[in-house]
């Protein structure tokens, strides 16, 4: 899409993005539109994110001019907007580059990957001592350059992965998977543990165990999924139930690859695969709780298999350049849609038509009246489709399906 924008002979005028876009991304833009200056269920945006983004407009180089607009109306009010982010002050920069949840060795290879992939180590010191950060500790009498012994170590646990080379010359070169690590949105411990966890698994990859594959992540431990920690049954019935469900009896043993909770992993995978599965919802949550006191666990189930549809590519992508192979070629578009939809592995084809058109229980009502394809959809009697979906969706469907929405 960024390519396509910037291209000049292209068609494509108006890109419409999350912030994502302003985060040091040049366009030939020549005016930007900010509507709301809102985090979604969070806080306002600070004054530096506000320029941040005004800022894609008229980049010298892309663009003649700028020009930033703001859509205010309560949050924040014209007045607010005008003299908070238009006339202000952006706050002073904070690095989080040596925080302390911030991973070095995903800063290690970010950074060889910036350098070019293969450089004298020398080059990668470098760059991090002469990073913001470590200049602001030096000021502020808070650091002294970067700790030299964690360097060592962290590069020798990044050749241990399998993401760099040291060379005898003391050359570091990034390897395919490291260079993937360096440009994925994945942390690069997420990289290496799913990297070692192939290791339990054959040659071809399916369904259900690319899912338990993502839950291995750094990424996935970080979604909440509840628990009784109490009950040794639970801790007995996950691992149990993913064999059930067809995942490989190696990798589930393996689940404890990165120090992560190996029962917690194996309810949040039950979880995202259940969501992919026939049942109800409230049949899948009865399954869930049924060692705890709660009974309503729709969004962590929900947060379970979106949060596992945001990192099954990158998944894809790892057990490829570890010399792995998919069920199937479209695999990892089949799971993506899969896991944000609801919508059962019968209906693959159909949702990946349709994907977010439909809810997970439209999707159900389809599949209980026989509608597994987009053949039998098409096939489907009007009124038949309109009881189903209800009548303005079941026309918007069709018309998609049969190729004459003008979208």
């Amino acid at each position: 899409m960024e390519a396509a924008f910037r291209d000049k002979d292209s068609d494509l005028r108006v890109l419409v993005s999350t912030t994502t876009l302003a985060m040091g991304i040049n366009t030939p833009a020549e005016a930007v539109v900010i509507a709301g200056l809102q985090h979604p269920f969070s806080s306002p945006y600070s004054v530096a994110e506000y320029k941040n983004m005004a800022g894609r407009a008229g980049r010298p180089g892309f663009a003649e001019a700028g020009e930033s607009y703001i859509v205010a109306s309560d949050r924040p009010s014209p007045n607010e907007a005008w003299h908070r982010y238009i006339l202000g002050t952006p706050e002073p920069i904070e690095s989080h580059f040596l925080d302390s949840t911030t991973d070095p060795q995903t800063i290690i290879v970010r950074s060889l990957a910036a350098l070019g992939r293969s450089v004298e180590e020398q080059e990668l010191v470098d760059l991090l001592e002469n990073s913001y950060a470590v200049l602001h500790l030096e000021h502020v009498g808070q650091g002294h350059g970067w700790d030299r012994y964690a360097l060592q170590s962290d590069l020798q646990a990044l050749v241990s992965s399998g993401l760099v080379d040291r060379e005898p010359s003391g050359v570091l070169t990034l390897t395919a998977l490291g260079q993937f690590a360096g440009e994925s949105g994945l942390e690069v411990r997420s990289v290496a543990q799913v990297s070692s966890a192939l290791r339990f698994v054959g040659p071809a990859l399916d369904l259900p165990d690319l899912i338990l594959l993502a839950q291995v992540t750094v990424e996935l431990d970080g979604v909440y999924i509840p628990r009784n920690k109490k009950s040794h049954q639970e801790a007995q019935r996950w691992p149990n139930m993913l064999l059930q469900l067809g995942c490989s009896g190696s990798l589930v043993q393996a689940l404890h690859i990165g120090g992560g909770d190996p029962t917690v992993r194996a309810k949040r995978a039950v979880a995202a695969l259940r969501y992919i599965s026939e049942a109800p919802l409230q049949a899948i949550e009865a399954d869930l709780t049924q060692h705890m006191r709660e009974s309503s666990i729709a969004g962590p189930i929900r947060a379970a298999a979106q949060r596992t549809r945001d990192v099954v590519a990158s998944v894809c992508q790892i057990a490829i350049l570890q010399g792995h192979s998919l069920a199937r070629d479209d695999l990892a578009d089949i799971a993506g849609v899969l896991l944000e939809t609801g919508a059962p592995f019968r209906q693959a084809e159909l949702a990946l038509r349709l994907g977010s058109r439909l809810t997970r229980a439209q999707y159900l009502d389809l599949l209980r009246n026989g509608i597994t394809a987009t053949a039998a959809l098409l096939a489907t009697d009007v009124d038949t489709l309109q009881q189903i979906l209800g009548d303005v969706t079941a026309s918007a469907v069709a018309t998609e399906l049969s190729g004459d929405d003008p979208v």
